[in-house]
């Protein structure tokens, strides 16, 4: 049993694995990606690519210096004239993500690892991963929204109606010759109650029964 639950987690890690690697595909450096950049010594590009390739153990997580991103991160807010709090927001998620999975590499682990311990930490990194396909999928999706907004807001539809002089005279004249009293008339007539259809049965023989029969 153990061993099938521990087949179970490898699995839907590998799935959650191929999504992040299709979304790495996406978010590449030099890609569609706009949001924060860093520079270290190990890595150069997108943030949210760098957590990502550390996820995948493409980039040792010990040689990314955390207070220095920050500390370059917070000299671009001031920089910026109004702080976008989208920007900010996922630079703190991720940042967050990566000092969560450093600070668990740093903890001493024991030599006989319990399969219980091995299970969590398989579901802990699954977490990871899921929150940044989730973060990633908001965010595309926001970007498709907002780019079919200002396609939306470039388009002029073509308005065209009865009011203008062309047309008024190809409108039909449909109360032309009707009077006000027939106007009461067809609508007393249209709101009279209806009297329920009668079947006519008289051209049915009655059959006579009597309780002996």
């Amino acid at each position: 049993m153990p061993e099938r639950t521990l087949t179970m987690a490898g699995q839907r890690r590998r799935v959650i694995s191929r999504s992040m690697s299709h979304q790495v595909s996406t978010l590449a450096p030099g890609g569609p990606s706009t949001g924060y950049r860093v520079s270290t010594p190990a890595y150069s590009g997108p943030f949210e690519v760098l957590l990502q390739l550390i996820l995948r153990e493409q980039v040792e997580i010990y040689d990314i210096p955390i207070a220095r991103i920050t500390d370059a991160f917070l000299a671009e807010i001031e920089q910026m004239s109004d702080c976008d709090l989208e920007v900010a927001t996922e630079f703190l998620l991720l940042a967050a993500t990566l000092i969560d999975m450093k600070v668990k590499r740093l903890l001493p682990t024991e030599a006989a690892v319990d399969l219980d311990d091995e299970l969590e930490a398989i579901s802990e990194r699954d977490l990871l991963l899921a929150r940044l396909l989730e973060c990633s999928t908001f965010r595309d999706a926001s970007r498709t929204l907002r780019r079919l907004f200002e396609a939306a807001a470039r388009s002029h539809p073509r308005t065209m109606g009865i009011t203008e002089d062309r047309w008024l005279m190809l409108a039909p004249a449909v109360l032309e010759g009707v009077s006000p009293t027939d106007l009461r008339t067809a609508y007393l007539r249209a709101s009279a109650p209806r009297v329920a259809p009668r079947v006519d049965t008289t051209h049915i023989t009655p059959i006579s029964l009597t309780v002996g029969d």
